[in-house]
């Protein structure tokens, strides 16, 4: 359309209702692409192999150099132990209390250090890979919220507090890195409850255990989205059933995948670690 003379009032009205059509195509285009869009898949993870363990309040998984490392929970009770992978068990090699005042959450190795998080504590800890010592200072910064999980993916440290968001902070002193914050959606759909965290290298994907459910959310952090969920449902129904825990009591909530790229999973007070596979969706 060209104009080649300042429009009447007809003519006014005639534009306000070519925008208003514009409009209308526009914002009907988006919702028939929402509408067309599809939930992230849902995929049931297969069992590989299970391994039997001293049941902890499970809240933080990983490994490191072939030695999976976890944090438990509650205050007076948290630890950080390390576990050596065995034929059908985990042998326990060191146990580490940590301070009575502390409610352990999340844990990862960064910067050369084991990082946990605590819950309402506002801090973080850091321990000495080797001697397993606390290590002092520098002094991290102080957690701006509760810390729910934690996960290092070479660049960032990633930590939940049973939100939507994942936050972003420096590996070196903790500060947050405002403005990289991650809102996590489902097809544009906020989804909460995000707890514990683990990166996966190979993929570049952010898996979050979902708390309340047995799902694990697989997370692309460039576009914040949800590309699939993994389905423990079914084998910690079985798992639930063998030992006679109540659901409440023994939520999935530890991820950790180990050097060859293998998931293990378990819950707080689950008496195993199970190793799973799953095909990932196209």
């Amino acid at each position: 359309m060209v104009l080649t003379s300042k429009p009447g009032r007809k003519g006014k009205g005639v534009l306000r209702h070519f925008f208003s059509t514009l409009c209308l195509l526009f914002l009907t285009g988006i919702l028939a692409g929402a509408a067309n869009a599809a939930p992230a898949k849902i995929v049931a993870v297969e069992l590989t192999k299970s391994y039997a363990k001293a049941p902890k309040f499970t809240q933080g998984l990983f490994f490191h150099e072939g030695v999976l490392y976890e944090t438990s929970g509650l205050y007076g009770l948290s630890e950080l132990n390390l576990w050596e992978l065995t034929e059908g068990q985990l042998n326990n090699l060191h146990s580490v209390m940590l301070p009575e005042r502390v409610f352990a959450e999340g844990s990862t190795v960064a910067e050369g250090m084991i990082q946990i998080l605590t819950w309402q504590g506002n801090a973080l800890l850091r321990y000495d890979l080797e001697s397993l010592t606390p290590i002092m200072a520098p002094r991290p910064k102080r957690v701006p919220g509760e810390g729910w999980g934690l996960t290092y993916d070479g660049e960032v440290l990633w930590r939940s507090d049973g939100s939507n968001t994942l936050w972003a902070h420096s590996p070196v002193d903790f500060s947050l890195l405002s403005g990289k914050e991650l809102i996590i959606t489902d097809n544009g759909v906020p989804v909460d409850k995000l707890n514990e965290l683990e990166y996966e290298p190979e993929s570049g994907l952010i898996y979050a255990n979902i708390l309340g459910s047995d799902l694990v959310a697989a997370i692309d952090p460039q576009s914040s989205s949800i590309v699939f969920y993994l389905d423990f449902t079914q084998l910690a129904a079985g798992m639930r059933e063998i030992y006679q825990l109540k659901f409440q009591e023994s939520v999935l909530n530890g991820l950790a995948f180990d050097q060859k790229g293998a998931l293990f999973a378990t819950g707080k007070h689950w008496p195993i670690v199970y190793e799973v596979s799953f095909l990932r969706p196209l």
